[in-house]
C-alpha cells in the first residue's frame, strides 16, 4: 500500500494496525520534492504508478493530488473516496473529507465580501476545472 506521510490516510492505517507492514517500501519512495507543493513527500504520479504497475495494491492519497494521474493512467484505475462514517479504534469519527477556507483580518469585511462574491462568480469555472482534472466531486458540507 502506498500512502503519503503525515496524511489522514497514514493516520487511518496506523489506527487499524496496517501502517508498519509497508515501511521499507514507503521509505523507498521519498526521494522527491514536488515543486508544486514542497511538503509532498511521495510524488503523486509515482503513487499512482506504483498501483498501476501492481507494485502496490492500493494507494491512499488526497484526491486533487492524484486525480490527473489516475485519469491519464494507461491502466484503468478507480478512485473511491473514503466514507466519512469511518471510525477510529476508540469509536471517534475520523473525518476523511475537508472543506477549504480562507481567512481575512476580522475587521476587513470589504475584503471578505469581495472574496465571497468572487468565489460565487467563479464557482462554475472551479467546478469545470476540478472535473477536467478528474477530481471527484463531493456534496458541500454545512
Amino acid at each position: 500500500m502506498v500512502v503519503g506521510f503525515g496524511t489522514p490516510g497514514e493516520a487511518m492505517l496506523k489506527d487499524i494496525g496496517r501502517y508498519e507492514e509497508d515501511m521499507a517500501y514507503l521509505y523507498s519512495l521519498v526521494n522527491f520534492r514536488a515543486p508544486r507543493n514542497q511538503y509532498t513527500q511521495i510524488d503523486p504520479a509515482r503513487m499512482v504508478s506504483e498501483v498501476a504497475s501492481g507494485k502496490a495494491d492500493v494507494g491512499v492519497a488526497f484526491a486533487p493530488d492524484i486525480a490527473r494521474y489516475v485519469r491519464d493512467s494507461s491502466v484503468k484505475l478507480r478512485m473511491v473516496p473514503v466514507p466519512d462514517d469511518t471510525k477510529r479504534s476508540d469509536g471517534q469519527p475520523m473525518r476523511q473529507s475537508f472543506d477549504q477556507s480562507m481567512g481575512v483580518r476580522r475587521d476587513d469585511t470589504a475584503l471578505r465580501d469581495a472574496l465571497d462574491a468572487a468565489l460565487v462568480k467563479a464557482r462554475p469555472q472551479i467546478a469545470a476545472l476540478l472535473k477536467q482534472e478528474g477530481v471527484p466531486a463531493t456534496a458541500p458540507s454545512n
